[in-house]
């Protein structure tokens, strides 16, 4: 259900802190507010008090979760993908990942050679994952004693969109770091234009805790603000993502007829169908800037 548009909003944005926002959609639960200045889409709850993140991130990484991540082999692939852009800049070394998750990447890198350590606030998966012999904080991240100036990377991977604060974040990251250490960030992106077929009822929007949503003009902002040269930024479109998408937009649509045609919507079968149609669409929408993910790597200055 929609309610009335605002024309301004007075907070200022947690990127560039200007005060030029503007709301651009209203749901009943919270607003999107547009930074005319850097892009940043910031989510606003109108819930009274304070805004619990963790309860809603317990909602969506639950026992359910896991399970479903631990039958479906994409996870591996992508975070070989990862790798190996990685061992492009830095092949070896000390890798700490914030927002480890079911730890697909910190596995892939460990058997690669890399001394590797987590930090998850999913109590679920973090148990998960020491259970699997890596090392695992549990946790919000901020919140978490850390050892510093002791890694030479740090990751996180659909990671930004979650943290409502990101220069204070960074800032963190920062002291964790070795000198000319490497910061790996992936990010959704406010410019793809698959996701911008599903305006903001793209579930890039809708997830109950992503609440930062970024550009990459608003990304390079926010990675200048705190310290660091960007050193490649690039964005990346996968080839499921346009079905997968599309399934879920159906699945969470109010339209009952909308939620019967989800059912019948098989991403992968549908991306093995059209894989090359969908390889080439992923090539021109990545020359574009146009991809679902950001895909950052800079240097701490």
């Amino acid at each position: 259900m929609e309610v009335p548009l605002t024309a301004d909003n007075n907070t200022l944005c947690p990127v560039c802190h200007s005060s030029e926002r503007e709301t651009v959609t209203r749901t009943t639960g919270y607003d999107l507010v547009r930074c005319i200045d850097c892009g940043l889409v910031e989510k606003q709850y109108r819930e009274a008090g304070e805004l619990n993140l963790q309860v809603k991130r317990d909602e969506v990484y639950n026992e359910a979760a896991l399970k479903s991540r631990l039958s479906n082999p994409l996870f591996f692939q992508i975070a070989r993908q990862r790798l190996e852009q990685l061992q492009q800049v830095m092949p070896k070394g000390r890798l700490l990942e914030i927002g480890c998750a079911t730890g697909e990447f910190l596995t892939t890198a460990r058997e690669a050679g890399y001394e590797v350590s987590g930090v998850d606030s999913s109590v679920r998966f973090s148990e998960h994952l020491r259970e699997q012999g890596i090392d695992v904080d549990t946790g919000d991240f901020e919140q978490i004693a850390l050892p510093e100036t002791g890694f030479d990377i740090v990751a996180g991977f659909h990671l930004l969109e979650h943290i409502p604060e990101p220069l204070p974040f960074l800032d963190k990251v920062a002291t964790l770091l070795s000198p000319n250490g490497l910061l790996f960030l992936i990010t959704p992106n406010t410019a793809s234009r698959t996701d911008q077929l599903f305006a903001w009822d793209h579930p890039m929007f809708t997830e109950a805790d992503h609440v930062c949503l970024y550009s990459p003009a608003s990304v390079q902002r926010l990675l200048t603000a705190a310290g660091f040269e960007l050193i490649t930024m690039t964005t990346r479109e996968p080839t499921h993502h346009l079905f997968t998408s599309l399934k879920i937009f159906l699945k969470q649509s109010s339209s009952p007829w909308r939620q019967i045609v989800g059912k019948f919507v098989k991403p992968y079968f549908l991306t093995a169908l059209l894989n090359c149609w969908l390889k080439r669409r992923a090539t021109r929408l990545d020359n574009d800037q146009a991809g679902h993910e950001i895909v950052s790597i800079a240097r701490k200055l």
